[in-house]
């Protein structure tokens, strides 16, 4: 079977599962959701970005939820991915653009629409090649680029969410 032709990121290879349907479209296994997904450039960020939180931030894959649905003025949407605590509390929003996709300011006010429905302390925008972690300040009115990676428990610790 011939696999996709898929960019190289910016993370540590990773082995995923990978099959041609008939339909000639590719789909690859989404551990989170634990089923087979269409593989598209944005589901191949966010398949890698999962990983790298899971390995390297040491998020425990049990806390994380992908495609998750939620209501802003009325309208329906759908953010990329969210953590939680042990509580399910509301850790961290992510959100995956394609490779060719920008990091800009439109990205950043789209993430802004959902923080109105989920409060996080944290959101990580990420297009594979650039990845960009903010601390959601408490007032919820603003955020800072934060200049180092939290590990889920740095996070946990510095939000004060209760475990």
């Amino acid at each position: 079977m011939l696999t996709p032709s898929l960019p190289k990121l910016n993370f540590p290879h990773y082995d995923f599962r990978i099959q041609e349907e008939e339909d000639h479209k590719y789909r690859i296994f989404d551990l989170i959701r634990r089923r087979w997904i269409i593989l598209t450039p944005e589901e191949w960020v966010r398949q890698n970005m999962v990983r790298f939180m899971v390995d390297y931030l040491h998020i425990p894959q049990g806390r994380l939820a992908n495609e998750v649905s939620l209501s802003v003025g009325g309208r329906r949407l759908r953010c990329d991915s969210l953590v939680y605590s042990a509580k399910k509390h509301p850790l961290l929003l992510l959100e995956t653009k394609a490779p060719n996709i920008k990091l800009s300011q439109e990205v950043i006010d789209q993430v802004s629409v959902y923080l109105t429905a989920f409060e996080v302390p944290y959101f990580l925008i990420s297009n594979g090649y650039q990845h960009r972690l903010f601390g959601v300040k408490a007032s919820r009115k603003g955020y800072t680029l934060l200049t180092s990676w939290l590990s889920y428990s740095q996070m946990l610790e510095n939000s004060q969410i209760d475990e």
